[in-house]
């Protein structure tokens, strides 16, 4: 623009920079650029530019530090030699010793990897109101919905062409007719009841405070309830979530219980599954396969086709066992009614009261002690000072596969009391995003992978925390040596505070939400877009 305009070019603005204008002119520009905010703008920035290409062009050329032009090292990395095999030998161990024992056991109890989906999908309706139950889900799943469609479009929005596209394909998949299920669903308001004389030919999902089953049904049940009562006939396996589990009629496949009260009068074709607070088998019932309990109290005085295992409180055996029994819990009654066709183990705090009338096939073997506080046995420390050394191993793998990260965790340490509160959300609330997210058109796998990394989040929470106690100690660290030395001391700190009764217990807690507060505060920042500097 010429100078009469109203606003100065950025030519005449450069020419006056460089002082190539005549004086009066000059004069009149400075004058314009004080009572101007939009030149006065132009002029600083042109300003700033001419500075920087100033710098780029008389700018020394900075030499190549030292350590890039050194020969890389031939040497054999032992820390992660060391880490990786001590990893594979844990979770060799880990599989061997823990998870494929158990597993066989389940799967000689008829506990296939089909039913389980089934249980974990049932096991969130433990409580009495059904009703409440399926509106909190279907709440959680459209938030879920709608925090997956603000987070794609939280950036974008005003894309208006990626908010058609998304907005659009979110509308056509709640525009498709659901797919079908094979089950019937029976919700009674509040009580449910198939009436003798009737089949369901199909899987059935029962809902109500009182779920009594006199009819038939020709498939699987899973009923959640106060109080469920079959009666009559179910082909498949029954799944019982309710306070009171009662069988008097005939389920040809399996029962997997989780009950405050479970009572066998019927016949159970196959295998017994059961979790509760007391578990009765009368006289006139029976079970076709093992059994499998977990309960406070366990009476046994129907028979029992193959093995039987309990673990609780107090077990008592009145009646026939094709297998073999193993027993753990506190005391142990067998009766005289009692006829054992394989072995017996046991173990508890008390001597086994075995009647002479008893029958036991195959051998006895029972191991009892008095109960002694585990802070109280030798091995209690043993197994702190393994848990030290595989928490400094887990924290040395960080160390040297992820040290910004590390770092960045310790550093949002500092913040304790944001850190701490991120930590109370992160904890309570990702379990609820992976069941959204399983629910949703997030799908299965996204939900596990959020399980997974959640399990290892809190793990090494204590880790994090005890790198930034011996940080604080010590000060801080310049080198890989000295960050692993101030995490061996910051565990061995926390390993010394966990024996002590309460204490241990609740610096365990904080230390779960402060560490997993920074965790997540760090993942946030660097997941976060950083825009450039203009």
């Amino acid at each position: 623009m010429s100078e009469m305009a109203e606003h100065y070019d950025e030519m005449t603005l450069l020419l006056y920079l460089e002082g190539q204008l005549e004086s009066e002119r000059a004069r009149n520009i400075s004058a314009h650029t004080g009572s101007c905010p939009s030149c006065s703008a132009l002029l600083r920035s042109l300003q700033h530019e001419g500075l920087w290409l100033r710098e780029s062009l008389t700018a020394a050329d900075e030499a190549i530090p030292a350590r890039l032009l050194e020969t890389p090292s031939a040497g054999v990395p032992w820390g992660w030699v060391m880490s990786l095999g001590l990893g594979a030998a844990g979770v060799y161990g880990l599989w061997s010793g823990i998870v494929e024992p158990w597993q066989q056991r389940f799967e000689q109890a008829g506990f296939t990897q089909g039913n389980l989906l089934s249980m974990l999908f049932f096991s969130g309706a433990l409580w009495k109101g059904w009703g409440e139950m399926t509106n909190l889900v279907e709440i959680l799943a459209s938030a879920g919905v709608m925090l997956i469609v603000a987070m794609l479009l939280r950036h974008n929005w005003r894309r208006w062409t990626t908010v058609g596209v998304v907005m659009g394909a979110l509308a056509f998949a709640l525009a498709m007719p659901p797919a079908a299920m094979a089950g019937q669903f029976c919700k009674g308001e509040p009580n449910y009841t198939l009436p003798a004389g009737q089949t369901i030919n199909t899987d059935a999902f029962a809902a109500a405070d009182t779920i009594r089953i006199d009819g038939d049904v020709n498939g699987d049940l899973f009923a959640v309830g106060h109080t469920v009562v079959v009666n009559g006939r179910v082909t498949g396996d029954v799944f019982g979530f309710s306070q009171i589990l009662q069988i008097n009629g005939r389920v040809d496949g399996n029962i997997r219980g989780w009950s405050q009260s479970i009572t066998i009068m019927g016949s159970v074709g196959k295998n017994v599954l059961a979790g509760a607070d007391s578990l009765d088998v009368d006289p006139k019932g029976s079970v076709g396969g093992s059994l499998i309990a977990f309960a406070g109290e366990v009476n046994l005085n129907g028979p029992v086709g193959r093995d039987a295992m309990a673990f609780g409180k107090n077990f008592n055996v009145d009646s026939k066992i094709g297998g073999n029994l193993q027993v753990n819990a506190h005391n142990i009654s067998v009766d005289s009614g009692a006829n054992i066709a394989g072995g017996m183990t046991y173990k508890g705090d008390q001597s086994p009261k075995i009647d002479p009338g008893a029958k036991i096939a195959g051998p006895v073997q029972a191991k009892y002690e008095e109960y002694v506080p585990s802070y109280k046995k030798p091995r209690y420390y043993w197994h702190i000072a393994l848990s030290w050394a595989a928490s400094l191993l887990f924290g040395l793998v960080m160390i040297l596969a992820i040290p910004a990260f590390y770092s960045d965790v310790l550093r949002a340490l500092d913040r304790m009391g944001m850190s701490s509160g991120v930590g109370f959300l992160a904890v309570a609330g990702v379990p609820f995003a992976a069941f959204i997210a399983c629910i949703t058109i997030v799908g299965l796998a996204v939900g596990i992978a959020t399980v997974l990394l959640y399990c290892i989040g809190l793990y090494s929470a204590h880790v994090f925390v005890g790198a930034w106690i011996g940080r604080k100690i010590l000060g801080e660290a310049s080198g890989n040596g000295a960050m692993f030395g101030r995490l061996a001391l910051g565990l061995a700190i926390l390993s010394a505070v966990k024996p002590v009764p309460w204490l241990g217990a609740i610096v365990a807690f904080i230390v779960v939400l402060w560490g997993a507060g920074a965790i997540a505060v760090t993942v946030y920042r660097r997941m976060r877009p950083v825009l450039a500097a203009a």
